[in-house]
């Protein structure tokens, strides 16, 4: 009886009823055309300001401070890149490079300093480095050496990077990489010399065997030249940093 009473008394107010509902609708179709209406307005911005910066002079850098950790990883964050702004801008643009590059590796003789410590920590040998002074002497004491490897697609094939090839890697256990002249003169690396270097962080299995299949230099290629010195060259007052490029994943 309650129930009847209450639909009765709502019944008789539909007028009411059917003016909130119209009222919802429209607030709702409002509120979608006003969604589309800023896209397009975001959309012409965009166009206007682009159209007033020559190619030349634009430059978009996009970088991720996630490490990947295997080459899946790389994939599906290039393939994240390239919807959401490579392809977009793909009109705008004429040249797209991709990188990637590791952590810090240490040197072998990192841990036979006789010095007991945690990675990661300083050590009282590490704290007398100055990378100035060892460039300036030519010379760089083994605990003052950092590596880290990088990784750039189609570098080869598209002529940004140039790689100069002295020797195979026969060795299935280590990572063929190439090094930089003056970097290898600065750490006495040779062509075809094996290296065993050791990760920054904790690892199960820290130690990489590397060979060291020649030497790379870069191309005339000034937009790559630029977006390699600015995201893939590390410098430090203490430490001196040698880049281990590969050439191709596998």
């Amino acid at each position: 009886m309650l129930l009847r009473l209450i639909l009765k008394r709502y019944l008789h107010r539909w007028k009411f009823l059917t003016v909130v509902f119209a009222g919802m609708l429209l607030s709702s179709t409002t509120m979608s055309g006003s969604i589309m209406y800023f896209d397009s307005l975001r959309d012409i911005a965009l166009d206007f300001e682009l159209s007033k910066i020559s190619s030349e002079k634009l430059d978009v850098n996009v970088s991720s401070s996630e490490k990947p950790l295997m080459g899946e990883k790389y994939i599906i964050l290039k393939d994240d890149i390239e919807d959401t702004l490579a392809n977009p801008l793909s009109k705008y643009s004429n040249q797209n490079f991709y990188g990637t590059k590791t952590s810090t590796f240490l040197p072998i003789e990192w841990g036979k300093t006789g010095e007991e410590m945690e990675k990661g920590a300083t050590s009282r040998l590490a704290s007398l480095c100055n990378s100035s002074q060892q460039i300036s002497e030519n010379s760089v004491v083994d605990i003052c050496k950092r590596y880290y490897f990088s990784f750039f697609e189609d570098a080869d094939k598209e002529e940004l990077i140039n790689f100069e090839k002295t020797t195979s890697n026969t060795d299935e256990n280590s990572i063929g990489i190439y090094i930089a002249k003056d970097i290898a003169k600065l750490f006495k690396i040779s062509a075809g010399e094996k290296l065993e270097i050791e990760a920054y962080w904790d690892e199960p299995n820290p130690i990489v065997n590397v060979t060291v299949l020649g030497f790379f230099s870069l191309s005339e290629n000034e937009s790559f030249n630029n977006f390699y010195s600015n995201n893939f060259m590390q410098e430090d007052s203490s430490f001196i940093f040698a880049n281990f490029i590969i050439k191709d994943i596998n």
